[in-house]
């Protein structure tokens, strides 16, 4: 992935999706980390949801939680399919060690 050279100016958000992978654990920090407790938890099966994934279809439980500039946090912990954990590694790292390890095994 290349940084944008152009800025976007985003100034303003409603939501922040964040995938987990133990929404309970989650949930727990980020009411600690801001003293709130979420306005929506639930579960839901989404083909057009998963679709906007780049997935066939999904199943989920979330939780949102809001702050005071009305920034709601979402999350999000897919039950299927189930999601990889990645230690806060990003994709293109998780490549960069894939690639290294079939490499050292080859």
């Amino acid at each position: 992935m290349t940084a944008a050279t152009t800025p976007v100016n985003l100034t303003r958000a409603a939501h922040v999706g964040i995938s987990v992978s133990d929404l309970d654990a989650s949930i727990a920090f980020y009411k600690a980390l801001t003293g709130r407790e979420p306005v929506a938890e639930g579960t839901m099966s989404s083909v057009p949801f998963g679709k906007s994934q780049g997935l066939l279809t999904s199943k989920l439980r979330y939780a949102t939680i809001n702050l005071d500039n009305s920034l709601g946090i979402d999350l999000i912990q897919f039950q299927e399919p189930v999601g990889e954990r990645t230690n806060g590694r990003g994709s293109a790292t998780r490549a960069r060690s894939s690639r290294r390890s079939r490499r050292r095994s080859s």
